[in-house]
Order: structure tokens, then C-alpha cells, then sequence
């Protein structure tokens, strides 16, 4: 489509130049000029779209031909590329675009479960604090419990001394009474 369109404007701009040699006219001979360069333009755009499909041709025809003039312009030449050279240099940063995205999709899900485990992991360490302290405050409870217990028992023990030291006290002093007592009854019997 591209080579018949080309040859068209070929044609017609032939047919231009033979009616800008036969016109005298100079408004119709301005219009043609005009025209023309148009066509050229047109004409040019198509020709290199042409070309550039057999770019790598031409430059390794080039190269059989004039080895040295290749070489000499090769920067220039390493830089010309045909257009099948990009479309096949964008598939491949298309598929790598493409992976970089699915690799993306794949962190993304990634990252994201991670976040409900930590977020899952908090709620159970909150959980497991409040337990923790609730089983601190039984066990400071149970301590003073404990604690009220020891110095209540301690408190009982050294009352049931105080209580078991005055009975012996009492023991004692009514073993001296009573045998201050008998002793008299026996010196009174011993009287008699």
C-alpha cells in the first residue's frame, strides 16, 4: 500500500512539473510550486518509510561494497534502525513490563497477607497482654491474700504463746499454791 501510494505521488508530481513548464500563468504556476514542495514532502515521508523497512539491507550491502566507508560511519549506521527492530525492542520491554507488573501483583498479595498476619498478630499479642495482666492483678491479689493470711496466722501464733505462757503461768502458780495448800492441810493433819 505504502509502494503504491509512493508511486502515485511520483506520478503526480511529474505530472505537476510538466504543467509548471507549460503554464504561463503566475498565480496558477504559484499554486502548482506549492503543491509540489507538498508532494515532495509527502513524496520523501513515504520513500524513507520504504526504506526503512530494508534498512538492515541496505547497511550490510554497504558493508560488502565499501568495508572502509561502513566502518568509517558506523556510529552513524549502529544508530539506524529499521522499524521491525523497535516494534520487536518494544515487545520485549512490553514482556518485561509485564513481568515486573505481575511480579508487582504477586509482592502486592504478598505484602498485603503479610500485613493481616501482623495485624492478626497484633490482636492476639493485645489479647495475650490483657491476659498477662489480668494474671498479674490474680496473682498480686493472691500475694496480698497470701501475704494478709501470714500475718493474721502470725498474729494467732503469738497469741496461742502469749495464752499457752499464761497457762503455764497459771499452772505453776497454782502448783506452788496447791502445794502450799496440801503441805498446810498435812502440817494441819500432823497437828491434830
Amino acid at each position: 500500500m505504502t509502494q503504491q501510494k509512493f508511486d502515485s505521488s511520483r506520478r503526480k508530481l511529474n505530472q505537476i512539473n510538466v504543467a509548471l513548464k507549460s503554464t504561463n500563468d503566475r498565480g496558477k504556476k504559484g499554486h502548482l510550486l506549492k503543491q509540489s514542495k507538498n508532494l515532495q514532502v509527502y513524496s520523501t515521508l513515504l520513500y524513507l518509510s520504504l526504506m526503512m523497512h530494508k534498512i538492515e539491507e541496505i547497511k550490510m550491502l554497504l558493508k560488502e561494497n565499501d568495508p572502509g566507508l561502513y566502518v568509517e560511519n558506523a556510529l552513524i549506521f549502529d544508530s539506524m534502525k529499521s522499524p521491525a527492530f523497535h516494534l520487536q525492542h518494544q515487545a520485549i520491554n512490553m514482556a518485561k513490563g509485564k513481568k515486573v507488573f505481575d511480579r508487582k501483583q504477586v509482592y502486592k498479595l504478598k505484602f498485603e497477607e503479610e500485613c493481616a498476619k501482623v495485624a492478626e498478630m497484633e490482636k492476639s499479642a493485645q489479647s495475650l497482654q490483657k491476659e498477662v495482666v489480668r494474671l498479674q492483678t490474680v496473682a498480686t491479689e493472691t500475694a496480698h491474700e497470701f501475704s494478709e493470711s501470714i500475718k493474721s496466722l502470725s498474729a494467732s501464733q503469738a497469741q496461742e504463746r502469749q495464752d499457752a505462757e499464761r497457762l503455764r503461768t497459771t499452772l505453776i502458780e497454782g502448783k506452788e499454791g496447791s502445794s502450799t495448800v496440801w503441805c498446810d492441810a498435812m502440817r494441819c493433819d500432823a497437828m491434830r
